[in-house]
This record gives C-alpha cells, structure tokens and sequence, in this order.
C-alpha cells in the first residue's frame, strides 16, 4: 500500500497502480477475506480501499461513531481477518476498544493501527506503507491474479436503528452500476475535485466520495469533523466543484457563508441524499451559492 498524499494532507489524487500491495499478503489476507476499517475521512481509508480490492479481499467499512457492541457483532458476522482502525479520535480510544474486541474476536488475526502507537501484536500502517518506493517498482506477480467484477467488493452494514445491523454484500458489478451510472448522471470526469464530509464508510459517502472520483480520475478532498466554516474554506483553497451529504450540511453551510470571506464559484452542484430537500433551500442555494445546483439522490 501506499499513499498519494501525505497524512497531513487530506486532499487526494488516488494512484492508478498502489504500489506495496504485497503488505496484504504478509498479513495473510487472501482473496475473498474479509478486511475491516474503522477510520474518520482520512486519505488512509482511501489507501487501505484500494489495496484490499486490488487483493481481492472485501472491504467492511464501519462508521465511526459505531462502539464495542456493534463492531462486536459486525466483527463476528463479518468474520473479518484484519482490522484497520485509529488511535484516538474525537477524544474516544478506538485503539483500546478493539484490543479488547479483539480477545473476543478468534477470526481476528492482525490490528492495524492508523495515526497511532501500535503496541505489540498490532501492526502500524507506516510499517505497511512503502513511500519511498517508485510508482512504477509494482510487483504484480506478486499480489496474485486480479479479482473478477463478481468476486466480493465491499460488505456495508446498515445503521441498525430498528434492529441489529445488516450486512449488505457488493461485488463490483453491483455497486459499480451505481458508480457509472452517477458519474455519467452528473457529468463527472477528471477535472472534478470531490468535497467529501459524509463519512466514507457509509454506502453514500462510499460511492460519491470514494468510488466515483477513483472511476473517473478525478480528486478527493476530505474533511473527517464537519465544521461548515471549515468546509467553505477548504471548497475555497481547493477548488472543490461538487459534494455529496445529508440535506442539513447545505443549511449549516449557508448559515455560515460570509460573501465578503468565502467563494464558493468552483461548485457547479451541491448532491443531498438522506432526506427530502426543501423548495426554499433550493432556491436559496442557487440565489446564495452561484452557479451551484442543488441535486436530490434517492438509493435503494
């Protein structure tokens, strides 16, 4: 594996080819294992994302606001060989929760810690990282024959509100209709700088923040704690021209725009999916937000 991008850096420019895939390998994941990643919106996740389909494992992302009862039973379900989780985060030990986890969890072979000390047993996903190898130095022998656009993708599990959690089980062929479809719907191509603040871990922020731009080449720019001010300078520096969230983003956001700070002109739409979009708040993006578009998207 290896990033594009620094860990500083959230804004992302996914590689055609990771290089170090053979990493995978030497944790004993094999096609069709499941790998399982608890991470905020960092350009780690994105990392981890590519190497596990490129090995033919399955991707479990899970949210991160999900603790030990329902990683537990999605840990068990999933029957997931490594996990990739981070250190601290948002003043919660996601670290701690799953080495407890894992003294539960037999299936569990191998703890990856991201942006965090990895203690003994655990792996550190620096040490999995090859930087400072060439683009071009890829050992493609190595990883093993490519997976088939029906082998498994990606496991998602359900928010679980009215019950336990769901897994939902991808291959590319299946959510890879969705991705095409939504590129082409909304005329997406390498030009497009992606602005993603929804959790990358669920089927949404998965798709138009992960998924999509990885298709059409384009770029990713992550934030992993929504702050709207934060959101409008970052769409400033980085010249995003689209994002995809919940309905309550956009009001957040235009409650905070402040014409004499922020420039918004490099968005050309602004997706809403999870609730029903109000006629007023349309009509006010397009009147406050020049040039931006604001688009429903409905999923099944």
């Amino acid at each position: 594996m290896r990033p594009t991008a620094p860990a500083a850096s959230p804004t992302v420019k996914p590689a055609a080819r990771p290089t170090g895939l053979t990493s995978l390998r030497r944790l004993g994941v094999q096609r069709g294992d499941r790998v399982l990643v608890q991470l905020p919106n960092w350009n780690e996740f994105i990392v981890i994302y590519l190497a596990a389909i490129r090995a033919g494992a399955v991707l479990v992302p899970i949210m991160p606001i999900y603790r030990h009862d329902e990683i537990g039973y999605i840990l068990e379900r999933s029957q997931a060989r490594v996990a990739f989780t981070a250190g601290e985060f948002r003043k919660f030990d996601h670290l701690q929760m799953f080495r407890e986890l894992r003294a539960k969890s037999p299936e569990l072979r191998e703890l990856v810690v991201v942006r965090g000390e990895a203690g003994a047993n655990e792996q550190s996903i620096e040490r999995l990282t090859e930087p400072n190898r060439r683009a071009d130095d890829f050992d493609e022998p190595a990883i093993g024959p490519r997976p088939t656009a029906d082998d498994g993708h990606v496991l998602i599990f359900t928010s679980g509100t009215e019950a336990r959690p769901k897994g939902c089980f991808h291959t590319w062929n299946t959510i890879g209709f969705s991705v095409r479809g939504l590129a082409k719907a909304f005329e997406l191509d390498r030009g497009c700088v992606t602005f993603a603040p929804s959790p990358v871990s669920h089927g949404t922020g998965l798709a138009m923040g992960v998924a999509v731009p990885i298709l059409t080449g384009g770029s990713i720019h992550l934030q992993d704690v929504w702050q709207p001010k934060e959101a409008l300078a970052r769409i400033r520096e980085h010249r995003c021209t689209h994002a995809a969230t919940a309905t309550p983003f956009v009001r957040m956001a235009l409650d905070a725009f402040d014409p004499a700070v922020d420039d918004v002109s490099s968005m050309r739409m602004w997706i809403c999916a999870g609730a029903p979009i109000p006629a007023d708040l349309a009509t006010e993006v397009a009147k406050v937000f020049k040039g931006c578009r604001l688009l429903p998207l409905y999923g099944a």
